[in-house]
């Protein structure tokens, strides 16, 4: 008898644990989908609209957005003061591993600079 009991409750464990991951699963979807929304909110709030015309003395502060780019070297910003074409090279150099996939790491604990020593007898 209590074998029979203790199967039909391994069985009602079994049948809860998809309805369980199921729940689960839809909690994390909605959590995300919130924390998505609440980003792409905070993106707007703060970018900075281009094109734009700053008049001479006004300031204007934002944040502008771009693409994830692998190994970034350069940032160049382009734009007009008067009737004068304006040039602004940023470099990037600091960035230069950003985003990029890294080698596997070797197995061994003994650093590759150093000589292995071999097991003595």
């Amino acid at each position: 008898m209590a074998g029979g009991a203790a199967a039909a409750g391994a069985v009602a464990v079994l049948d809860a644990i998809p309805v369980v991951a199921l729940l689960e699963i839809s909690m994390v979807e909605v959590m995300n989908h919130r924390n998505k929304l609440a980003v792409q909110k905070e993106f707007q709030r703060r970018r900075l609209a281009l094109p734009r015309d700053i008049a001479p003395g006004e300031s204007v502060s934002g944040s502008l957005f771009f693409p994830m780019t692998p190994g970034p070297q350069r940032l160049i910003v382009r734009g007009r003061a008067a009737a004068e074409p304006v040039e602004a090279v940023l470099d990037l150099a600091a960035l230069a591993t950003l985003h990029l996939a890294q080698a596997p790491q070797s197995r061994s604990t003994v650093p590759a600079d150093l000589p292995r020593r071999r097991p003595t007898t």
